[in-house]
């Protein structure tokens, strides 16, 4: 059981030959999408269990993109907690994102490991630092305004109906944002989440994931170091 995690941040479709050691430049973050996750993302709402899983689909109302994201936690070590993040999204390969975490990601340097894999390529393992750099560009931090309560909503979505607490918020350029929570919803709590560009809806959660990467993960050389 884990009282506090961090939620695996997204990845772009990445076209990778692999080889035993990987040449490139750095993967990061020009090839990576401009989506920065709700703040709530960042920490669980309670006690998860191994095997958890949620699923959101997403709007980016401003590139026309919707795409499909399921989070699990598929593991736990010595060295912390393995949660895995799928990335699906029409007529793409699929991405998956494998991060060992202690405690939150509010600080990166609790990232230790990242993998990732695209459709049935073989897996890569980023240097630490990489890996730390991938996921700091995703971190969105909540304006120090006051939180507005709107209230409690019934709010059914495909996941199912939920008694939802209604909020919204300052991002950091100042936009309006909502959030929909609820105590049922799995891991975040999080039902539905709204912003000027994106929209997030609870699809899907359950119990029983496990890491769907396959293959033993090459090293992504970065020249130079």
């Amino acid at each position: 059981m884990l009282r506090s995690a961090a939620s695996l941040l997204v990845s772009a479709s990445i076209l990778l030959t692999v080889a035993p050691v990987v040449r490139a430049g750095d993967p990061l973050p020009g090839r990576m999408p401009t989506l920065t996750l709700p703040p709530r993302l960042q920490r669980p709402s309670g006690k998860v269990r191994v095997g958890s899983w949620v699923e959101f689909s997403v709007h980016d109302r401003t590139r026309r993109r919707r795409f499909r994201l399921h989070w699990a936690l598929v593991g736990k070590t010595r060295r912390g907690y393995w949660w895995e993040l799928t990335f699906r999204e029409a007529r793409k390969p699929l991405m998956r994102i494998k991060t060992l975490i202690r405690g939150t990601v509010t600080r990166p340097s609790r990232i230790r490991r990242v993998i990732i894999q695209s459709g049935t390529t073989r897996p890569l393992e980023l240097p630490m630092k990489a890996g730390q750099k991938l996921m700091s560009v995703y971190l969105r931090r909540r304006r120090g305004g006051k939180m507005r309560d709107h209230g409690a909503e019934q709010l059914r979505v495909a996941a199912g109906l939920f008694a939802t607490r209604h909020y919204s918020w300052k991002d950091s350029s100042g936009q309006t944002v909502h959030e929909w929570i609820s105590r049922r919803a799995g891991i975040w709590g999080l039902v539905r989440f709204r912003s000027p560009r994106f929209g997030m809806e609870l699809i899907g959660q359950g119990s029983g994931a496990r890491s769907r990467i396959r293959g033993i993960p090459a090293k992504w050389h970065l020249p130079g170091r």
